[in-house]
């Protein structure tokens, strides 16, 4: 409707309503700044505050006062003058600074934002009468005198020592190590705990810790490091598995029979890792974009306690079909591994604002491939395809997302990789077959902002849903089983937004699944009950 420009009064910054013909800012003109009411109609500006050197920030009308902050004493503290002009009285006293005020209706009380040693905080103090007062304030650090400063001479220049230092190349083996973070990540399928080191120039990482396999019921341990110098990282691990696994085996029995066998393995894996990662940010404007390619060498050790002759495993007699002796294999033993691991993931998206749940608009796509190399085991090579489509909901801060995933394996080979593979929700335990097709539809939405503080423990900042429905999918490849079985669900997540002991941001909630297809989910019942951690961060 109307332009003002910056002319009279030199930059405007801070501008706010007084009413609909006036607005009250911040003007600063060389080097000095003043608390400025412009009258929009006729254009009349008039200075409340005189000229100064110091800040002034964030002014603030009620009923005929102006508060602002200003660093007249070196500290920025909160000041009150009328709005006619006049003497400026002092309202606070911080000792770090005091920012954006705001008075209650009643005009009893001041709330401003103190910044302090751990970040800023909200507070407020009782508006007094004003007997601090400091008339026409105006003080100017370009005229202090010598008699300004404590010390007889107010030049130190000369008193500073004339000292060279020596100029010499830094030692890049210098702090190599130098842990800084306990990190904890989760997935519906793993959860990992993990110390983080980073060298001074950000060159090495290292990184220690623990993860837990949901599928699987275990736990593995690794250490490794990249060194991000050259172009492409380069990565050099050990990682200790223990693991364990359901395996089908044919044996002859005479010429016309076969043993069918099926029973849960379990062993352990140590493995060396070497890899190289090329990772691309394409990101621009307001999108988000990353391509991320790696491929990975493992050699290792496989040492098992086999539970292949164990009673509790189900054994049936059967025709030995000319189809079944293409079969016949032994269990795992005991022997040396090598893999190799090839990954690509990508994701494109709008940047998230705080507000919503999840990207207005993305996409992300990840292909991996780990096949097995040596002599001594049959098959054991994975497939694994995961992707996600977010799209807006019905309201501003509502998302709808699809999510896919599919996993193909040999049912029947006598080594499996570690089952990462996000199962329908509601089915808590591992479902591999020959292939398995996921696809999941969410929508998510905030239910409640509450920002309550339960005491020092805990500020609870959001109460989010998201209703789901899963569909899952089996199939074998081979002759001699046919068919599959669909392993679906529906439910409901309730989740919480919240701070924790004023130091961690953690993610968590409630989940209730309908299990349609109950003889998958471990004790024969259609309603599931979980807990989920989403994240935990600093």
């Amino acid at each position: 409707i109307k332009r003002i420009d910056q002319n009279s009064f030199g930059q405007i910054s801070h501008p706010i309503w007084i009413d609909p013909s006036h607005i009250l800012y911040v003007g600063t003109r060389d080097e000095r700044s003043e608390i400025v009411v412009h009258n929009i109609e006729s254009g009349l500006k008039t200075s409340i505050t005189a000229p100064t050197s110091d800040q002034l920030t964030h002014p603030y009308h009620h009923n005929g006062s102006v508060y602002f902050s200003a660093s007249y004493t070196g500290v920025n503290n909160i000041y009150k003058v009328s709005i006619n002009g006049g003497s400026v009285s002092k309202v606070t006293e911080v000792e770090v600074g005091a920012f954006q005020p705001s008075v209650s209706d009643d005009g009893r009380y001041l709330y401003y934002v103190e910044l302090e040693s751990n970040g800023y905080k909200a507070k407020s103090t009782e508006i007094g009468n004003g007997t601090n007062v400091i008339a026409n304030v105006h003080i100017d650090k370009r005229e202090m005198k010598s008699g300004h400063f404590d010390h007889p001479d107010a030049s130190i220049l000369k008193n500073i020592p004339d000292t060279e230092y020596e100029v010499k190349r830094f030692n890049k083996l210098t702090g190599l190590l130098k842990p800084h973070s306990l990190l904890p990540q989760f997935s519906p399928s793993r959860m990992d705990v993990r110390l983080l080191s980073d060298n001074v120039f950000g060159t090495m990482s290292a990184s220690a810790g623990a993860s837990y396999n949901y599928n699987e019921d275990q736990w593995s341990y690794s250490a490794g490091f990249n060194y991000a110098e050259l172009f492409p990282i380069i990565s050099v691990s050990y990682a200790h598995f223990n693991r364990s696994a359901q395996f089908l085996n044919f044996s002859p029995l005479t010429d016309s029979s076969a043993v069918f066998t099926a029973f849960n393995q379990r062993w352990s894996e140590d493995r060396l890792s070497v890899g190289i990662a090329l990772p691309f940010n394409l990101s621009t404007g307001n999108t988000n974009a990353n391509v991320n390619l790696s491929g990975r060498y493992q050699i290792g050790k496989i040492n098992v306690n086999s539970n292949f002759d164990s009673e509790s495993n189900f054994r049936d007699t059967i025709a030995a079909a000319p189809a079944i002796v293409n079969l016949f294999g032994a269990p795992i033993a005991s022997s040396s591994l090598s893999t190799l691991d090839l990954r690509l993931s990508s994701f494109v998206g709008l940047r998230q604002a705080r507000l919503h749940l999840y990207p207005k608009l993305a996409a992300s796509l990840t292909l991996r491939l780990r096949k097995q190399l040596s002599n001594e085991l049959s098959g054991g090579d994975v497939v694994n395809v995961n992707g996600s489509l977010f799209l807006p909901g019905i309201a501003k801060t509502h998302s709808f997302f699809v999510t896919g995933a599919f996993q193909q394996e040999g049912s029947l080979d006598n080594y499996r990789y570690s089952d990462l593979f996000n199962y329908p929700r509601g089915y808590n335990s591992s479902l591999r077959r020959d292939q398995f097709v996921k696809v999941g539809l969410n929508y998510s939405l905030p239910l409640w902002y509450p920002d309550i503080a339960l005491g020092p423990l805990a500020f609870v900042k959001r109460v989010k849903a998201n209703v789901f429905y899963d569909y899952g999918r089996t199939s074998f490849d081979s002759e001699v089983f046919n068919g599959g079985d669909r392993i679906n669900s529906v439910g409901l997540e309730l989740g919480f937004d919240f701070r924790a002991i004023r130091l961690l941001e953690i993610d968590l909630g409630l989940r209730y699944s309908y299990a349609f297809n109950k003889s998958f989910t471990g004790n024969q019942k259609h309603h599931q009950f979980d807990f989920f951690v989403i994240s935990i961060t600093q």
